[in-house]
Order: structure tokens, then sequence, then C-alpha cells
């Protein structure tokens, strides 16, 4: 239901012309790229005052690098780059290969191990 809920006010959003170029949202964590700091502070003003039972919070770039979803995203020349985010807490535990979990997840991680030390 949030997500209906979510897209109803993205689609009258971007009925209005107010949502910025790149704007990606996965459950309740949005990513907007916009050029300057006001145009920043605008469209989360424009978000916050979409609903009365919804409020946003907003995190900035801190040396061209922002955290979103297990991702970090890196602004390089114009470009928006991502590469695995691990956060502080992160204790590198993974699914025991012997749970009774479907094989596609087991596999799935195996590759995720393999390409997280590929690029080490």
């Amino acid at each position: 239901m949030a997500n209906v809920f979510m897209c109803s006010i993205e689609e009258k959003r971007e009925e209005e012309s107010k949502l910025p170029a790149l704007y990606k949202r996965y459950v309740n964590d949005t990513l907007a790229l916009v050029r300057v700091p006001p145009a920043a502070t605008a469209f989360f003003t424009t978000l916050n005052d979409a609903h009365p039972s919804i409020h946003f919070t907003m995190e900035t770039a801190i040396n061209n690098r922002l955290p979103f979803i297990g991702v970090k995203m890196v602004v390089l020349d114009n470009r928006l780059e991502a590469c695995v985010h691990r956060k502080r807490a992160h204790k590198g535990l993974l699914l025991h290969y012997q749970s009774h979990v479907d094989i596609r997840y087991k596999r799935s991680i195996l590759q995720t191990i393999f390409l997280n030390n590929a690029g080490n």
C-alpha cells in the first residue's frame, strides 16, 4: 500500500514537472540528483508538502559521495558511478550454504563474494 501511495504522489509531481531529471526510489529510499543546493532544498520541500502523513529526510553528498541502499554513489566528471557501500556495522555474515533456501539465492551470494573479491 505504501508503494501505491508513493507512486500517486510521484505521478502528481511528474505531471507538475517537479521531479528532477534523475529520480529513483526503492521502498522508502529516494535518490534525486540536482545541480545546486537551493534546488535540492526546494525539491525536498516539495516532497514534504505533498501530504501531511509523510516526512522525508535529506542527505547531501560529502566529497562527491553518497550512500544509497548499500551502494556508494560517486560523482565523477559529471557522471554518476556506483560501488558497494558497507556500513560500519557490516560483519561480513552471509547465508549459510546448508540452510533451506532456494539454490538461486545461494548462487547469487557466491557470485557476490567473487565479484567483491575480484575488485580488491
